[in-house]
């Protein structure tokens, strides 16, 4: 009994080390975010890595019982490669690859659609399938575990309302809503990540 008591303590501070520390990062990423205008808009990109770093601390986990992918090969290599596909780096290779054209020319509006179009479409696809194998992990506690398709769920549900006539949710989508989802991600996993005190000091 001691040794399964040891065990669940062990996974305990796991959970609590990974997710408090990948939630800070993702709130963190989020603050990065909406103080990056103006002359402090060289952070830009500082929101990016951030939130690269938290959600690859979160879904490999500060040891296994912490990861919210709960290490299952498909969920974590998803994550994972989400988390590349979306880095800075990719968009700027991307952009590297674009033919030097005068920008006021429709062949360089043309040339753009042709590469970031599929490109921010295949970022969609990867972080709907990551965020729905992270909801049927249920690593995390039931039903926060779901937490991040719901802000999928809620950007898309607001992009296509902006699509069909609501242009003023437009620029909130692009700007704050991903701040804000980060934002409430990260304070949801602190919050999950207190809460996991170890079996063995619990009171009954």
């Amino acid at each position: 009994m001691s040794s399964e008591a040891d065990a669940e303590a062990s996974d305990a501070r796991a959970r609590r080390r990974t997710w408090m520390t990948g939630g800070a990062l993702l709130v963190l990423a989020a603050a990065v975010g909406l103080v990056a205008r103006g002359p402090l808009g060289w952070m830009h990109y500082g929101k990016d890595w951030l939130w690269g770093i938290g959600v690859l601390v979160l879904a490999i986990g500060i040891g296994s019982a912490g990861s919210i992918t709960g290490r299952r090969p498909l969920a974590t290599i998803v994550v994972i490669l989400q988390v590349i596909v979306a880095s800075p780096a990719v968009s700027w290779y991307l952009s590297t690859r674009l033919p030097d054209l005068p920008p006021s020319t429709h062949a360089a509006e043309d040339a753009w659609t042709a590469l970031f179009i599929p490109y921010y479409l295949v970022v969609f696809i990867l972080t709907l399938v990551a965020a729905t194998l992270i909801g049927t992990a249920r690593a995390v506690p039931m039903p926060w575990s779901w937490a991040p398709l719901w802000a999928v769920l809620v950007a898309l549900a607001i992009g296509f309302a902006s699509a069909l006539g609501a242009y003023a949710l437009g620029g909130f989508t692009i700007v704050y809503l991903p701040m804000i989802s980060t934002a409430l991600l990260g304070i949801l996993a602190i919050v999950l990540g207190i809460r996991s005190i170890p079996a063995s000091v619990v009171v009954q």
